[in-house]
């Protein structure tokens, strides 16, 4: 009888439902523990297959209480995208019910379990339509052309169950759009094909038809009345499903859906401009309303609902304008209707100034901020494009005048600081500036540095307009001293103007006698001046960095220096803050050296440690920070002097940080900066580096500072000529353990961890080995063995070759041993199964001990033999047959001769193996180098006959680039040249060393039997080597 037949896994059984309906019931508890409990059983219940199923089935029974069903429905919207592709989880019936059940949800009255169900519906669409549930879209389709009919027969009646059902129905389209337009898949885009074919007119039919209720009902007998207020609702849904409709199409033209979706562009441009008709349309009786409301005291509910319903429809137009935009700003100039449509945004934002309406961020607003930016945005974008397609051609009425016009209202109306700014400014100064440096982000959302950001454009396109004008308002405002506030702003929104062009307008500035009007603005004591003197800084960074003023003008340094200083005044620290980062981008400018700033150093890094302990804000401590941090790299040497200033308040700094991450870094990038400033007299700061290097590379900070940790700790090593601290302070030794442990437990590392082993190395390679050999070796083992670290055993076994050129190997013969480092590179070199360049490397490894002591090369071989049971042997024949394979791999001429250095040393010990290859391939491999280096001492003596320039060299005294590892610049870089220098192998005369070696094994076998070796050589071959080695042949 067979007993060893094979039973298949039985199929997990399915959930009892009672029990899954206890455990849901459960996890919406109030009581935290029984909650904790259950949402743990719940956990693994979803790994039950048919558990979504039922979850699903729960969520859609109302008669269930609704905690109940609502979680059941986010688990199953968190966990059915996963589990719909696996056929164990869900089998095929149980989908038809599911597909069955998310129609049953298009009339569900809650919220969640509706947005829950749009997300399920979209995600199992893109896997099944058309083929599994080819009946979506006409289900969705049949419910939205019902839903609207029955609205059509109730005329003027609100009806809260159709649309309610209309609103899930068309918002369940618009997911399984959303979710077929992102597809990038030749499929997806077929299939979005298949769907528009389907739908996009009779969803089009249905928004033009909704639109027009909406305006037909825009006056204020109509506008209150609920079912107004339903119809601008519907006219939005429908619009976002037109529009990503739109959008896919618009987008693909010039792609390779582009024979999907041409069929539909001319749809894409009707769309586009009926839409721009019905957006001024829209938009003139939305003004209408609010102008009227916010006359009338705000008093009717039912009107502010219709004009927040239409802000937010303009707003949705709005957004897909801008979208078509983004994608193609060419075409879209090349329309005719969106030309109208920025002029008219651009018309709005001039009668918005003309009015003096007050401007917010609110629905209600005349004139909404939103909308404003919006419509700046649309006409900066089309500004670029009308300026240089002069066949499309900017709007007539863009001439020199309204250029003009524009660029004051800009500078006058929107560029000013409001009252409401000052208030910010006041209340909180820190936060006002982390605000403002946001400008690359918020011009897009607020209307001032979106304003910028429009005369930053007209001053690029229309620069013969523009430019001489900025450059009077800027003569005009400097003509004078300001006389109170409104002046002040003013000339401060003249200066935001210059500063934002000055790369355009540097060339027409007299910016030297400018820097004379500054000097006496920023010593102004009155606190309106703080307006002018952070702008004056944030000017002097943009100026400087661009080159536009000469770097070692003190009178820069000097104002900066002042308004660094300048705390005595309520609201200062907006002033301080700016400086600091007018300075850090003075420091950085190309045409700074540190003697252009060097006699106001001391007050800088004063005031910037002053500042970095006045403010309160860790987003200002960073910014602090990372200004001090640049002034420390362009002072360079001239740092010295302040580094006890620099370097005390770090600690109590980091401490304070917390888990701060970004501030944490950078104070190590700050302690790295002093570093590399000072070079090798940067010893003293290991004291502070340790417990940096100790706390980056802890369990709690490892994840987001390793890479901080370890560049500071490279840079560092790199930068001292000692591992030991000063009087009785930590030293970078301290750091040594850390090394070893993260190079063996630590496998993300492993990159970094081979640079810094190397630059332990070649600190003190001797007394490292004398106290971590064991450890070390250990480490090396763990990490160069592990499968997963293939892409870092190069560099690794790179660090032991020099390792091992570096130390004395009596202290670490043994710890070679006993960790079973050398076993396993022994074990990969008999195997000669690993690659080429690693099997290379073995051999340099192998070469280097065998030089430093041949003895503890054999004895090394014997006791690998005794613990593994293999003969030695077989070890000596697998060593040698790599040995000579490996040779021909070795490109290098020092590695070439380290080779037949390594050999020679082996043939002294008189091991019958080696012997035994002495007259074939030992001598063969000898004559090949002996050949190299002859042909480089002829070509040398040529190249100093002829003092040719174009004599090819082998290059045996030049280290390559990769040798240096980027050390240039630093005290490791003469380390590095020193140990090649004085490498064994370009110290010693080869043919010295082989005579040396082959009298050494002679002395101990005899000269009888040292014959009986070599006559067994080729004569030529053996003559060539006694010419060589013993006759004074060859110097080399």
């Amino acid at each position: 009888m067979n007993h060893n037949v094979h039973h298949p896994p039985q199929p997990v059984p399915p959930m009892d439902v009672q029990e899954l309906h206890q455990i849901v019931a459960a996890s919406a508890s109030q009581d935290p523990s029984v909650m904790m409990a259950a949402s743990t059983r719940l956990k693994d219940a979803l790994k039950i297959p048919g558990t979504l199923n039922e979850l699903h089935n729960i969520a859609s029974n109302r008669d269930i209480p609704l905690p109940i069903r609502q979680l059941c429905m986010l688990q199953c919207k968190n966990e059915m995208p996963t589990q719909w592709r696996q056929r164990k989880s869900i089998l095929p019936e149980q989908k038809d019910m599911i597909r069955q059940r998310c129609i049953v949800f298009l009339d569900e009255p809650d919220e969640t379990i509706a947005q829950c169900n749009e997300v399920i519906v979209g995600k199992i669409a893109r896997s099944d339509f058309p083929n599994q549930w080819s009946s979506l879209l006409s289900e969705i389709m049949t419910r939205i052309q019902y839903g609207f009919g029955e609205r059509d027969k109730q005329q003027d009646a609100p009806d809260g169950v159709t649309m309610l059902y209309l609103t899930r129905s068309i918002r369940v389209l618009q997911s399984v759009l959303k979710e077929f337009t992102a597809s990038k898949m030749p499929l997806g885009a077929n299939t979005m094909g298949q769907i528009m074919e389907t739908i996009h007119e009779a969803i089009a039919q249905r928004y033009v038809l909704a639109v027009q209720r909406v305006i037909t009902r825009l006056d204020p007998s109509t506008i209150s009345s609920p079912r107004t207020l339903e119809d601008i609702k519907l006219c939005r849904l429908l619009l976002k499903c037109v529009t990503i409709m739109a959008v896919w199409v618009w987008q693909s033209v010039n792609t390779a859906r582009k024979e999907i979706t041409q069929r539909f562009e001319p749809w894409v441009v009707s769309a586009i401009e009926s839409s721009v008709v019905d957006f001024q349309t829209i938009c003139e009786a939305r003004h209408s309303l609010a102008v009227n409301f916010a006359a009338s005291g705000q008093g009717d509910r039912a009107v502010s609902d219709a004009v927040a319903g239409l802000s937010a429809l303009i707003r949705t137009l709005g957004k897909f304008f801008r979208r078509l935009q983004q994608l193609s700003a060419s075409r879209f100039v090349g329309l005719q209707a969106t030309n109208t449509l920025v002029m008219y945004y651009w018309g709005k934002v001039v009668q918005s100034i003309n009015d003096d309406a007050p401007t917010y961020d609110s629905p209600l607003a005349v004139y909404p901020l939103r909308f404003l930016v919006q419509g700046m945005v649309l006409f900066k974008d089309n500004l670029a494009q009308w300026s240089h397609k002069k066949d499309l051609g900017a709007p007539q009425v863009l001439d020199p005048t309204v250029v003009r016009e524009a660029v004051t209202f800009l500078v006058t109306k929107f560029m000013p600081l409001k009252e409401k700014d000052l208030q910010e400014w006041m209340a909180d100064p820190e936060e006002f500036v982390n605000v403002e440096d946001q400008d690359d982000i918020q011009w897009q959302f607020q209307i001032r540095p979106c304003a910028e950001r429009v005369l930053m454009t007209f001053s690029s396109q229309f620069s013969s307009v523009t430019n001489p004008l900025l450059i009077e308002a800027f003569n005009n405002v400097n003509s004078r001293p300001p006389a109170g506030l409104p002046s002040i702003l003013e000339k401060e929104a003249v200066y935001t103007a210059i500063g934002r062009c000055s790369h355009r307008l540097k060339d027409d500035l007299n910016l030297a006698q400018w820097l004379d009007i500054a000097m006496n603005e920023v010593k102004a004591p009155s606190q309106d001046y703080l307006i002018l003197k952070r702008r004056i800084a944030w000017m002097l960074g943009r100026w400087m960095i661009e080159g536009s003023l000469p770097a070692k003008d003190t009178r820069v340094w000097e104002i900066l220096v002042v308004l660094l200083s300048d705390s005595s005044i309520q609201g200062s620290e907006v002033v301080r803050l700016t400086a600091a980062t007018a300075i850090m981008h003075s420091v950085k400018a190309i045409t700074v050296t540190p003697d252009a700033f060097a006699a106001y150093l001391s007050p800088i890094l004063s005031q910037l440690l002053q500042l970095l302990d006045s403010v309160d804000n860790l987003e200002s401590k960073r910014k602090i920070t990372d200004c001090l941090n640049a002034v420390i790299e362009a002072s360079e040497r001239q740092i010295m002097p302040f580094v006890e200033l620099v370097t005390g308040p770090l600690p109590e700094l980091w401490n304070e940080s917390g888990r701060e991450i970004m501030l944490k870094q950078s104070i190590v990038h700050t302690v790295q900066a002093l570093v590399i400033a000072l070079g090798d007299q940067s010893a003293p700061l290991a004291s502070i580096i340790v417990p940096i290097v100790q706390q980056c590379l802890s369990s709690e900070f490892i994840v987001q500072m390793d890479e901080d940790g370890m560049k500071l700790w490279l840079a560092a090593l790199r930068a001292t000529n000692t591992l030991q601290g000063a009087n009785g302070q930590p030293g970078l030794v301290d750091l040594f353990p850390l090394a070893i442990n993260t190079l063996r437990t630590n496998k993300d590392l492993l990159g970094k961890m081979s640079d810094i082993m190397e630059s332990y190395f070649l600190l003190g390679a001797a007394d490292l080995s004398r106290v971590y050999a064991a450890p070390l070796m250990e480490a090396f083992r763990e990490a160069v063995s592990d499968a997963m670290v293939v892409l870092n055993q190069k560099d690794l076994l790179d660090a032991l070759e020099l390792f091992f050129q570096l130390a004395d190997l009596s202290s670490c013969a043994e710890a070679l041993h006993t960790s079973q480092l050398f076993a396993w590179l022994l074990k990969n070199v008999c195997a000669d199964k690993m690659d080429t360049l690693m099997l290379t490397t073995h051999i340099h490894i192998f070469a280097r001990v065998a030089v430093a002591s041949p003895e503890h090369f054999v004895k090394l071989i014997e006791v690998t033999s005794q613990a593994n049971g293999v003969p030695e042997s077989t070890l000596w024949e697998g060593v040698l047959d790599q040995w000579w394979r490996r040779f021909d791999n070795m490109h290098e001429p020092r590695y070439r001769k380290l080779a037949a250095m390594g050999i020679a040393a082996l043939v002294s010990t008189t091991r019958a193996e080696v012997l035994e290859r002495l007259p074939t391939e030992i001598f063969n491999l000898w004559t090949d180098v002996f050949g190299e280096l002859r042909e480089e001492l002829l070509l040398r003596a040529d190249k100093e006959n002829q003092e040719s320039e174009t004599t090819v060299l082998l290059y045996w005294d030049t280290p390559t680039t990769a040798f240096y590892k980027g050390t240039e610049d630093t005290a490791e870089y003469e380390r590095r040249k020193a140990t090649f220098d004085h490498d064994i192998v370009r110290t010693t005369l080869l043919a010295q060393y082989v005579g040396q070696a082959l009298e050494a094994a002679q002395q101990r076998i005899g000269v009888q039997a040292m014959q009986a070796v070599l006559a067994k050589a080729d004569p030529a071959v053996f003559q060539s080597i006694q010419n060589d080695v013993f006759k004074g042949g060859l110097q080399a």
